[in-house]
């Protein structure tokens, strides 16, 4: 840097993935994140083609789609039967008396078991 008090070598301070700049920062190469341009993201490969990259080399998903490479595909109404929710990871969570990973099954034990019974 102008004060060289700041050191960078882009083969080790960037981790080979970057430059320097004129104030001893990383500038990284394309998909290359980080302060030392040491994570890559590709949206295409690392995030499946279903996010994109944040500057942080995290994917950011599309709509319906999970997981740290979004690579889960949920969707309430036709994942989850339309009787659930997709959770955080991009797994059906069936509204109250609706059973299965899909939510497809409808139990009610007063009326499906005729009160003699559980669902379960």
């Amino acid at each position: 840097g102008s004060n060289c008090g700041t050191f960078c070598d882009a083969s080790t301070t960037c981790s080979g993935n970057g430059q320097c700049d004129g104030t001893g920062q990383c500038q990284c190469n394309q998909d290359y994140f980080g302060s030392n341009c040491g994570t890559f993201c590709d949206a295409s490969t690392t995030c499946s083609g279903n996010g994109q990259c944040t500057s942080q080399g995290q994917c950011q998903c599309n709509q319906n789609y999970y997981g740290g490479s979004c690579s889960v595909f949920c969707d309430a109404s036709t994942t989850c039967s339309g009787n659930g929710q997709c959770d955080g990871s991009g797994q059906c969570q069936s509204n109250q008396n609706y059973y299965l990973s899909e939510c497809s099954v409808f139990c009610d034990a007063s009326t499906t078991c005729s009160g003699h019974g559980s669902c379960d």
